[in-house]
């Protein structure tokens, strides 16, 4: 391992941090890093409400808030007038850019390792603002990149000079992707990452924190859906019709919604029961949890976990189903391919195609012994795979590397 002679400061840029984000990527990776590494870890965001999980599971992690400037009224009155578009998404960019410039003019040359989230004109900006103030820090782009954004890549090819020569003009020095078919993707079809040395840095969970919650409890016949119920991505209509078509061969099981509730969804979901009026006892939505370990519980009781996403990043939530036995019936996106081991410890279907959700559900409710045996292995997986303490390992080393002149993203 590369050694340096004092502590390392990893700063994590990510404007719209809330309780929930500190369990996720956005948390974990500082805390981690601090926890297991010797980092000096901060998080930088708005104030986006209360954070009681900075003391009960990030500990030590250190909030860092950005304060709005009268600036933000040249905001809303732009998004009032155009709603969405490049001038948006500009005036967006600098409003966060002139907050976060007192704290980068304290801060910035402390920090060794800026993280910035996603590929857009934020990170540019605030790129370019750590690269003034700090030329010798490192920045570390995290793509978290969505199967939906990697597909666009493989229809259209390589990516114009326009937008490449921006991306160039910053060099991050590390850049990665959350699956392996990222990746590939990327550093085959866009002109900026294939000259990039893309390292491949998938999410996790906290496999300790997981343990404390773990209890021997027989498994149910439930099968369960995870998400922002009734949004088009997550495809909670696709898992309602998927149900209702082998219900009545399986009365035995019920299916569980749980997540927050879109506000049109209680709607749709009404229709759903008209249609199907027998299944009002068998469906149950349970809606938003707010204690983990309330979701932690249905994880533990459920036999399937039904994701027919239509695309998706990388799903915290299909991790921790995996960790408590379920098994996945999920899209065949890059992500629940390789979270399955592509399909050997779960089931896949094409994006959106109701029928095969049905058909591989009701072979699923059949064959109870085969998934107890796939249940069985998805623990173990999860363990050696997607532990934030085995990837945040890997992602040190790579921070090493690139401070010692080692890197190739740069």
């Amino acid at each position: 391992m590369i050694m340096v002679d004092r502590r390392l400061v990893f700063a994590t840029f990510f404007p719209g941090c809330e309780n929930i984000h500190l369990t996720k990527d956005v948390g974990m990776i500082p805390y981690v890093l601090y926890k297991n590494h010797g980092y000096d870890s901060y998080l930088i965001s708005y104030r986006n409400g209360d954070y009681p999980y900075l003391q009960t599971e990030v500990p030590g992690l250190r909030l860092i808030f950005l304060k709005k400037g009268p600036w933000h009224l040249l905001r809303e009155w732009t998004l009032a007038i155009f709603k969405k578009g490049l001038i948006v998404r500009g005036i967006e960019a600098l409003c966060t850019a002139l907050d976060a410039l007192p704290v980068m003019l304290r801060m910035g040359r402390m920090i060794d390792v800026l993280q910035l989230y996603h590929l857009k004109d934020e990170s540019i900006v605030i790129g370019w603002i750590y690269r003034l103030v700090n030329p010798r820090g490192k920045l570390y782009l995290k793509l978290d990149i969505s199967s939906e954004v990697v597909e666009e890549f493989e229809r259209r090819g390589k990516d114009g000079t326009r937008s490449s020569r921006i991306y160039e003009s910053l060099s991050f020095d590390l850049i990665t992707a959350e699956t392996r078919h990222a990746v590939k993707v990327l550093t085959e079809n866009h002109l900026y990452y294939k000259h990039k040395n893309v390292c491949y840095i998938p999410n996790g969970t906290s496999v300790k924190t997981l343990e404390t919650f773990r209890r021997e409890v027989a498994k149910e016949r439930i099968v369960l859906h995870v998400g922002r119920l009734g949004n088009p991505q997550k495809g909670t209509d696709i898992a309602l019709e998927a149900f209702s078509r082998v219900a009545a061969e399986f009365p035995a099981w019920k299916l569980v919604l749980v997540g927050p509730v879109e506000s049109y969804f209680p709607g749709e979901l009404e229709d759903f029961f008209v249609r199907h009026p027998e299944l009002r006892s068998r469906v149950d939505c349970v809606g938003f949890l707010e204690h983990r370990e309330q979701v932690f519980d249905y994880y533990q009781r459920a036999k399937i976990l039904l994701m027919p996403s239509r695309f998706e990043g990388f799903s915290l939530a299909s991790l921790e189903a995996a960790y408590f036995g379920d098994v996945i019936l999920g899209s065949d996106i890059p992500s629940i391919k390789e979270l399955t081991d592509y399909g050997k410890l779960g089931y896949l279907c094409p994006v959106k195609d109701i029928e095969c959700f049905a058909q591989k559900l009701g072979y699923m409710m059949s064959h109870e012994g085969e998934i107890e045996d796939k249940s069985a292995a998805n623990a173990s997986f999860v363990i050696d795979n997607y532990d934030w303490k085995v990837i945040c390992g890997t992602l040190d080393r790579l921070i090493r590397e690139t401070i010692a002149g080692k890197g190739k993203s740069g």
